[in-house]
């Protein structure tokens, strides 16, 4: 599957790879939900953010290095999870605002 969505950028091969690991992302999105300090944001927002990171992770995945995807996808899930849910609402921008500013 690796070599068809890389070499020829197959289509089949690209959405086989999503629905083989997409249940990591919810397991992603369902880790940082648990660790959450507040319920203002829904546990579907987390789930679309690790699956936006899945995706991107995808798309520049090199499967040569020796790297399994999903450790290489982890990085950007957690990433696009921590963006979305900075913008997600005002307060959080307040908070992540004061955070930059602390360092």
């Amino acid at each position: 599957l690796w070599s068809r969505w890389c070499d020829g950028r197959d289509a089949a091969a690209r959405d086989r790879l999503l629905a083989l690991h997409l249940p990591y992302a919810k397991t992603v999105a369902a880790t940082y939900y648990g660790r959450r300090l507040h319920d203002e944001i829904e546990f579907d927002e987390y789930l679309q953010h690790a699956r936006v990171g899945m995706l991107e992770a995808l798309e520049r995945f090199d499967p040569t290095r020796g790297v399994l995807f999903r450790t290489f996808a982890a990085r950007r899930m957690h990433g696009a999870i921590l963006d979305g849910l900075e913008r997600a609402t005002e307060k959080q921008q307040q908070i992540a605002v004061r955070v930059r500013l602390a360092r």
